[in-house]
């Protein structure tokens, strides 16, 4: 098996348990995972390779984070990427008051009337070979009007 992310190289030697990893003209690390430790280390190195090379986050924050039906909301859709393509989409019958910057998008409901509201965010990043992250954040709506009746009959 033999994976190339950035300037780094991991190679692990099928049927042996154990690899190397290498920088663009040297041996950076010798590897022989012989406990769950070591394959986590292997995992977590993975891990961290592949976040660098996606690069950039998305992050959705709502306002509030709950709401109650009829209540306006605010959802906004920011992102590191510097140069974003950013779509956010609804269901069909959902069309917020949309205002937009150079990698932030936000959008405003005056009255929420879905009792499932998802705010989801889709960001393209032109700088890093059009490479793309999704997000998504479900929203709580919730109703006031709850009755509490009592059992009709009372354990004592």
């Amino acid at each position: 098996l033999r994976v190339r992310k950035s300037c780094l190289t991991f190679t692990a030697q099928p049927g042996e348990g154990r690899g190397t990893i290498h920088s663009a003209n040297s041996r950076v690390m010798a590897f022989t995972p012989n406990s769950p430790v070591g394959y986590i280390h292997i995992s977590l190195l993975t891990f961290s390779i592949t976040a660098i090379v996606t690069g950039f986050e998305i992050m959705i924050n709502t306002n509030p984070p709950a709401v109650e039906f009829g209540d306006s909301l605010e959802m906004n859709c920011t992102t590191t990427c510097p140069d974003p393509i950013i779509n956010v989409e609804y269901k069909p019958g959902i069309h917020p008051n949309r205002t937009t910057g150079s990698n932030w998008t936000t959008d405003y409901f005056p009255s929420v009337q879905a009792w499932d509201f998802t705010a989801p965010c889709n960001v393209i990043c032109k700088s890093q070979n059009y490479s793309s992250n999704e997000g998504k954040k479900v929203v709580t709506v919730y109703n006031r009007e709850i009755n509490i009746t009592s059992p009709p009959e009372v354990l004592e």
